[in-house]
C-alpha cells in the first residue's frame, strides 16, 4: 500500500447558506416551484451530501373555512437547468376539516439529505411549492428564515 491515510481523504469542502428573509408562496400558482434564493456552489467534481432544512408556515384567517394545504421543497440543479430526481419532499401539510373561529398558524421544520455526484462545479438551489388541495385559500404560506438553510459536505473525490 502506498501513500498515507490522509492522501486517501477527499479535500475538505463544505458550505452553508441561511435564508435571509421569508419566501411567500401565497401568490404562486398551485403546484408551481418558487426559487427560495438559497443556493450552494459545489466547487469541483466529486460526491457531496447536500442537506436542506426548511422552516415553513401555514396560517389562515378567522373567516377561513375547511382547507387542506401542503408545502413541498426540492433541489434544483441550476447548472443543468433541471430538478434533481428524488428530492421532492413534503415539508408540511395541514388539513383542517373543522377549523375554529380564530386565526391559526402552523409551523414545521423539516430536513432532507441527498447524495450528489458531479463531474465539475455545479450550483444547486432550493425551491418550494404550495399545493392547496381544497378549501379556502390560506392567508400566509411560505418558507421562513431563522432555521432554513442549504448546506453541502464533500464526501468523496
Amino acid at each position: 500500500m502506498t501513500g498515507t491515510s490522509s492522501s486517501l481523504r477527499p479535500t475538505p469542502s463544505y458550505g452553508e447558506v441561511l435564508l435571509p428573509g421569508p419566501v411567500s408562496l401565497v401568490a404562486a400558482a398551485n403546484d408551481s416551484w418558487v426559487n427560495t434564493g438559497l443556493s450552494v456552489n459545489l466547487p469541483a467534481a466529486g460526491t457531496y451530501e447536500v442537506t436542506a432544512t426548511v422552516r415553513s408556515s401555514i396560517a389562515r384567517g378567522a373567516a377561513a373555512g375547511p382547507f387542506a394545504v401542503n408545502i413541498s421543497a426540492r433541489l434544483y440543479n441550476v447548472t443543468a437547468s433541471a430538478a434533481m430526481a428524488g428530492t421532492d419532499y413534503t415539508v408540511q401539510q395541514v388539513n383542517e376539516a373543522n377549523p375554529t373561529s380564530g386565526q391559526s398558524t402552523w409551523v414545521s421544520l423539516g430536513t432532507f439529505h441527498k447524495f450528489v455526484t458531479v463531474a465539475g462545479p455545479v450550483t444547486i438551489r432550493l425551491e418550494a411549492s404550495r399545493n392547496t388541495i381544497n378549501g379556502t385559500a390560506v392567508n400566509v404560506t411560505g418558507i421562513q428564515p431563522g432555521n432554513s438553510r442549504l448546506a453541502f459536505t464533500k464526501i468523496s473525490d
